[in-house]
């Protein structure tokens, strides 16, 4: 189970090096966060008097500011694994006009009432996908056939069938993306 929040130990975990610049002559200091991943992330401070610059203080303020940037692509990060956790739990549920824009979206889907194993509904593109295997254009040539869009059906038996939806298939609300 993932957690629910996320923390600054978390963030800190990934943070392989913090590197620190000040450019000379100035109030500045630049603090650069190298995450685990190569991802950086940075933050500067300056103060308006030079009299009044801290490096340490500098370099403090500066690490806050870069490691603020950090909260809201861990809280994306962790919501994402959430909903990728949940799966399935996600998109089941749907209607076929919600099915059919995953299908056109070159998603599979399946319905939770079918009782074969493993059948599920794919739309394969006629003239980008049939038209190459085949070695055709895409229609444009005269006498050239033109290959039209389909929705298939991979069967309970391992066999791929043209599929046209049956009147109690287009009605359920049970249709689920299929991983």
């Amino acid at each position: 189970m993932l957690p629910n929040k996320v923390t600054p130990e978390a963030m800190e975990a990934r943070i392989a090096a913090t590197q620190y610049t000040h450019p000379e002559g100035t109030t500045l200091t630049f603090c650069i966060l190298h995450l685990d991943n190569g991802y950086t992330v940075t933050g500067e401070s300056a103060c308006v008097d030079p009299a009044n610059f801290d490096a340490e203080l500098g370099r403090k303020i500066a690490h806050e500011q870069a490691f603020d940037k950090l909260w809201p692509l861990f809280g994306f990060l962790l919501a994402e694994d959430r909903y990728r956790e949940a799966g399935d739990s996600k998109a089941t549920g749907l209607d076929f006009g919600e099915a059919l824009k995953i299908l056109r979206a070159g998603g599979a889907v399946k319905r939770a009432g079918w009782n074969g194993q493993g059948m599920y509904v794919f739309w394969l593109q006629g003239s980008n996908t049939i038209a190459k295997i085949h070695g055709f254009g895409f229609g444009e040539y005269m006498g050239e056939p033109v290959f039209r869009d389909a929705l298939f059906m991979y069967t309970a038996n391992g066999e791929l069938v043209p599929w046209s939806v049956a009147q109690s298939d287009a009605l359920a609300e049970d249709w689920e993306i299929v991983q």
